[in-house]
């Protein structure tokens, strides 16, 4: 009779620890992301975005993207538990409030709405605050932020158009295309680092250099197609790569680009997109190394 139960223990035992298998979608490091968990989630977002799965397929890549985000909403929660940033109660009514006002709804309505669609809340809770510890990353990342002047002219340049762009810049030019002159030209090309303490005089190689100013669209006319684009690609203070156009060789040294008739709203909207765009780099960072240094598995088909 004892060995019967003893039996009956193990079975019990080993049922036990499949159906406590087939319970958990995931492991992140050492906690378990739970069915349960997972289901509450994928009826919340199904709900709220009115989505109609239509076939297996659909429902497949809608479960991949539903555990993908809850794998890095444990993540989230795992890194602010080390570094001391959880979310506090009065950040998360904050956030709920601010949903409310988005939303035109009375305060205090959300929650109940919620739960009168069949949400589960405690999902919706879950998800609010994993997106608040984001946000509170991306808050001290982008203390970090600083924009250059060189990172601001590169994308003004991109932006505006030619007309407004104001050039100087050091133009080298050979009387012919041999290998004397363009070995003369690369000799050249190392010393360019400033406009204002230009060393280098020709001996020998019949080589001009002349200073060019003005509006970027004008020089066509004066030097060429050729040499316009390329003043137009080369960045300030740096020197281009050595072409030809009209039977010579050519070196440029772009002392300054600066744009005309820049707004202060203007100059302040361009800072702050490349702020937002460096911050989302960061940011896309942070969270792919919080992947890679984890320990992920997955335990769903």
């Amino acid at each position: 009779m004892k060995k019967i139960l003893i039996g009956f223990a193990i079975l019990f035992s080993i049922c036990t620890a499949a159906n406590a298998e087939q319970d958990i979608v995931a492991i992140v490091n050492d906690k378990p992301i739970t069915r349960y968990e997972f289901e509450k989630r994928k009826q919340l977002v199904t709900i709220l975005n009115n989505i109609r799965i239509a076939n297996k397929q659909q429902e497949k890549a809608l479960n991949r993207n539903i555990l993908n985000i809850l794998i890095e909403e444990e993540l989230l929660n795992q890194h602010a538990e080390t570094v001391g940033g959880t979310v506090s109660q009065e950040e998360i009514n904050n956030a709920i409030a601010v949903i409310e006002q988005r939303n035109g709804m009375p305060a205090g309505n959300l929650l109940p709405f919620m739960k009168s669609k069949g949400v589960q809340v405690s999902s919706f809770i879950d998800q609010v605050t994993a997106e608040l510890i984001k946000y509170n990353i991306i808050n001290s990342l982008s203390s970090s932020i600083s924009v250059s002047p060189n990172e601001f002219n590169v994308t003004v340049f991109d932006i505006v158009n030619d007309k407004d762009l104001e050039v100087e810049a050091l133009l080298y030019k050979s009387s012919k295309t041999d290998k004397r002159s363009h070995d003369a030209m690369n000799r050249i090309k190392p010393k360019l680092s400033n406009c204002d303490k230009v060393k280098y005089k020709s001996r020998g190689y019949d080589i001009e250099l002349i200073k060019i100013t003005g509006k970027l669209t004008e020089i066509e006319k004066s030097e060429g197609e050729k040499t316009q684009s390329v003043i137009a690609d080369t960045t300030e203070g740096e020197s281009s790569n050595i072409y030809e156009e009209n039977n010579q060789f050519k070196l440029i040294f772009v002392c300054k680009k600066q744009v005309e008739n820049l707004l202060p709203q203007e100059d302040n909207k361009i800072k702050s997109f490349i702020s937002n765009n460096k911050v989302s780099q960061k940011a896309t960072k942070f969270l792919k190394d919080l992947h890679t240094k984890a320990y992920i598995k997955i335990m769903m088909e």
